[in-house]
């Protein structure tokens, strides 16, 4: 019969959850600690329901005897659907021995179905210093980072963390995010057209990237008074696939016109002031 393994010298630290059956109807959704409920999701639990795939759901303890899911949230509320008086098996932690934000952050890194946003709001509700400092930035501008196509939710969330981990700090990263939302708020303060908006991705990175890039020859104004020379839907339709060229990325084929365009008019400018 072969040995087993001697103990390692490192024990693992003991276990601070505790197992218990717990009523659903006593479980808490917190959406500030979890993704989006997907409905859909939770329908497809309720409809085809089996203990077998069932896993056993997060959760912690607040002091107050409140009992909050930090993972499992779908199937909590699939079972509630079902019947709220069921006992659902869960682990339960201390609220003083749990960052729940971070740990439901941790899973969100390690899973496909959390989206960018997801992972955003996580650390944002987890007081991260980059996602926090973005927000005031943002917010300070009366915009935001979301889903939702309109004039005050920024969907490309991946391409505002490029922007606040391309700077040496944070700080500074936040103040050139406010450059890029200014220069677009600036040049199209009221735009509402769902098909084309102000916080397009390709755009918001063309900006970034003059800022970034050209700093020292293209001014804020120079850079509003170029945008504001064409309708959105040129800036946006430079980028399309047919239009740029087939090594660009759409973001470099707008900042490519907007230098081409500055290059122009200091041009015209020049010829004017020779004229006088």
């Amino acid at each position: 019969m072969p040995k087993l393994p001697a103990p390692a010298d490192d024990e693992l630290p003991p276990d601070p959850r505790e197992f218990r059956l717990v009523r659903a109807g006593d479980l808490e959704i917190d959406p500030r600690e979890q993704r989006n409920l997907n409905d859909k999701a939770v329908d497809k639990i309720v409809n085809g329901f089996d203990w077998i795939v069932f896993e056993v759901i997060s959760v912690r303890l607040l002091a107050n005897g409140r009992l909050k899911v930090f993972e499992g949230q779908h199937r909590v509320r699939a079972v509630q659907r079902l019947n709220p008086d069921t006992l659902v098996p869960c682990m339960i932690i201390k609220d003083e021995d749990f960052n729940s934000s971070a740990a439901a952050l941790a899973i969100a890194e390690g899973r496909r179905s959390h989206t960018a946003i997801d992972r955003w709001r996580l650390r944002l509700f987890n007081n991260e210093e980059r996602e926090v400092l973005a927000t005031q930035a943002m917010h300070d501008r009366g915009v935001d980072v979301g889903t939702t196509k309109c004039a005050e939710q920024i969907n490309a969330v991946v391409l505002v963390e490029r922007i606040m981990n391309h700077e040496d700090t944070f700080e500074d990263g936040a103040i050139v995010l406010g450059r890029v939302i200014d220069a677009i708020r600036e040049t199209w303060p009221d735009y509402q057209d769902d098909a084309a908006v102000r916080w397009e991705g390709a755009l918001m990175e063309a900006v970034w990237t003059v800022i970034a890039d050209f700093d020292d020859l293209i001014t804020h104004a120079h850079l509003v008074k170029i945008l504001t020379q064409r309708p959105i839907r040129y800036w946006i339709n430079v980028g399309k696939p047919g239009t740029r060229s087939a090594d660009q990325t759409a973001a470099q084929a707008i900042a490519e016109q907007i230098l081409v365009d500055f290059d122009a008019m200091e041009k015209s400018k020049a010829k004017r002031g020779a004229k006088k």
